[in-house]
Parts: structure tokens; sequence; C-alpha cells
């Protein structure tokens, strides 16, 4: 999560992959290890899940707007829609998806929100160039991280107290046909 080049000390950060986790339990899983960082009795975290097909909804005021379809199709298409605690808009989370929540002390990193949002756009980048594919940060009014035209990488931050939770959604081998039930993230005009 530093600044590139950086040869500055920096926390270790202990990374729990729970595999498959529906998404209520990962959020209470977040709180906790949340709690237990402002506690100073756990240490930084990544934890990594895949979750079984649900669309979150943000803390934007219009982020229920953002579904094309009623409940009742989404619950017939396999999925289920749960209110997160996290900043952003509607989006999917789904089998084929790395889903990475960040539980960090900003304090012994950077305290500064648009740099660390920044650091996930980077490391996602670096993910994708690590593949061959040629990833760019969101430009004007887009969120997330894009291949081309195609975004393949959406960010969704809590902070509490400079303690980070939620995180970043890698679109690897997901089914796309979920994200034709929303407009992911608020993107009226992006496909």
């Amino acid at each position: 999560v530093g600044e590139p080049g950086s040869m500055a000390a920096r926390p270790a950060v202990r990374c729990l992959n729970v595999g498959k986790l529906d998404y209520v339990r990962a959020q209470s899983l977040q709180r906790l290890l949340v709690r237990a960082r402002r506690m100073e009795i756990a240490p930084d975290t990544l934890l990594l899940v895949e979750h079984p097909p649900v669309f979150t909804l943000g803390r934007v005021q219009a982020s229920h707007t953002n579904l094309k379809v009623s409940k009742e199709d989404i619950a017939a298409a396999g999925a289920s829609i749960v209110q997160s605690d996290r900043g952003g808009n509607v989006t999917f989370h789904g089998p084929g998806q790395l889903v990475a929540y960040p539980i960090l002390d900003l304090g012994g990193y950077k305290r500064d929100l648009r740099w660390y949002v920044s650091a996930l756009e980077r490391a996602l980048i670096a993910t994708a160039s690590s593949f061959g594919l040629q990833a760019r940060a969101g430009g004007d009014g887009e969120t997330g991280v894009w291949v081309q035209d195609a975004k393949i990488a959406a960010l969704g931050i809590s902070v509490q107290r400079w303690v980070t939770s939620h995180g970043l959604a890698l679109n690897a081998d997901v089914d796309l046909r979920f994200f034709e039930l929303i407009v992911p993230c608020g993107l009226h005009e992006r496909p």
C-alpha cells in the first residue's frame, strides 16, 4: 500500500483467505476485525473472500434506484440484496470475483483517503499488468479500474477512526449477466 519506490518500513499485514462466505457474515467479520484493530489487539489484515451472488447497496442515497429489476426478479436470478455500510452505490459480488477487504490502520501508512483509494487502484493495476492487461484508474466520473472501456474492478470503502474496511472486487471469471440487472456503481453511460 506504500508509495512506489518507498523503502520505509510498513506494518505487517496478516492475510486471511476465508474462501466462500456470504456477504452478511463477511460484513460481520469485518466489523469484528475493525474493532480489534482499533483496540490494537489485531494486526492489519487483508480478508480475501468469494461471495455467493449478492447485490450490495452502498451508502449513496439513491443506490436502490439503480436496480433495474424487482427484488423478486433478483431472487429468481439466484441472488440476494444486502444493505452495506460501505461508501458507493450498488454493485454485484459473486463466484469468479476476488473480493479483498483490507482492515488497515491508516495511521501506519498515511491518513489520507485519496491516497488510500489511489493505493488500492495502483494495486489492482499492478495485478492486471501481471496478467498482461493494461489497466487504468477511472477517469472523470468513473470509479474503479478499467481495461479500455470495460470496468474490471470496483472499489467501495468504509473508514472509522482511520481504520479501513470493505475494499475492492476484481472480476476474474464472474458471470457478467448479473451486471445487466443493475446500473453498476451508478454509471448510467457505461457498459
